[in-house]
Formats: structure tokens, C-alpha cells, sequence
């Protein structure tokens, strides 16, 4: 997943008292076409659990992305589907 011009990956996350969940994914974006989704919910971010961590906590581990970035999500379903990319510098 390369990060778009303006330093985006193209999606947004949010919190719910459960979990914390993809909220948006723009069809164009590095994200959508690496299978981000609306509604999945993220358990891992470059290896690291997130599922007991907040809001705030996960964006900081995807915005200090350097060369890597992984992100394990579960949908609706309960599939488990990692998302690895290298964002441009």
C-alpha cells in the first residue's frame, strides 16, 4: 500500500466501545485496492495488538509508518486478512 501524494493511506479508522473499525476507505485510494474495507475491524498494526488499545494509540502506530506498514483487520465474517504496503517517502 503506497501512501497517496498528499501522504495518505486513504482510509479512517474510529473507535467503538468494542473495537476499533475501518469508518471510511475511498475507492481510489492505496487502501481500497489493497482490501480495506468499511466496517472491518483492526487487530494488529506493523505486528503490534491493537485490540485492547484506543483510538488514538492505533492512528499513532499507522501515522509513524516509515517504511512499512501492515495491518491485520477482520470483516463481518471473521476472516483475518493482512494488508502490507510501502508507503512512499
Amino acid at each position: 500500500m503506497r501512501r497517496n501524494p498528499g501522504g495518505s493511506f486513504g482510509f479512517t479508522i474510529a473507535a467503538s466501545s468494542q473495537h476499533i473499525y475501518v469508518s471510511r476507505v475511498d475507492a481510489a485510494a492505496p487502501a481500497f485496492t489493497s482490501g480495506l474495507r468499511v466496517g472491518d475491524h483492526v487487530i494488529r498494526v506493523n505486528g503490534c495488538d491493537v485490540t485492547a488499545a484506543d483510538l488514538l494509540d492505533v492512528a499513532s502506530l499507522v501515522r509513524c509508518v516509515t517504511l512499512t506498514t501492515t495491518i491485520a483487520a477482520a470483516a463481518a465474517c471473521d476472516l483475518v486478512y493482512i494488508v502490507t504496503g510501502i508507503p512512499t517517502l
